[in-house]
């Protein structure tokens, strides 16, 4: 089942802005964005503020509660990415990345992101051909990565 999240942002006078958060009872997309829309105009009645962007969220859970045996997500593979409109660098990040992402399993190489594997061009492709990354710019292509580990309160 897919739940939709609504979110309206509001702007003052001052430029500053503040978010109200629903969680739609809404079945699907176009009837979330009819309610939610519908919300806005309720609130807009009700504040002085103005509506500065109103964002749909759809979340789609998997159902499995699987929880693969040795996995970190605090374990990543840092990759830094060119980006095609500015000579600017972008910093990306892979959760608990695969074994394969690296060039060696062992040794001082098992640190060092393999750029030209092919499970990663793939990744980059997606994410530069359908997102972008940076002020509306894209990534053009991997110069380097190295494997890090984000601390985690949890254990």
């Amino acid at each position: 089942m897919t739940d939709f999240l609504g979110k309206i942002t509001l702007r003052d006078s001052g430029g500053d802005l503040t978010s109200k958060n629903y969680h739609l009872q809404a079945t699907s997309y176009n009837d979330a964005e009819t309610d939610l829309n519908s919300i806005k105009d309720a609130l807009a009645e009700t504040t002085e503020a103005v509506v500065a962007r109103v964002t749909i969220t759809a979340v789609l859970e998997e159902s499995s509660d699987y929880a693969p045996a040795g996995v970190q997500v605090e374990e990543r593979a840092s990759v830094t990415c060119s980006l095609t409109d500015k000579d600017q660098k972008y910093a990306m990040d892979i959760p608990a990345p695969r074994s394969e992402l690296f060039i060696a399993g062992q040794g001082e190489s098992s640190n060092i992101v393999n750029i030209a594997g092919a499970e990663l061009q793939t990744y980059i492709g997606a994410v530069a051909s359908l997102s972008f990354v940076s002020d509306g710019d894209t990534v053009a292509n991997v110069l380097f990565g190295k494997r890090t580990h984000r601390a985690s309160r949890r254990g």
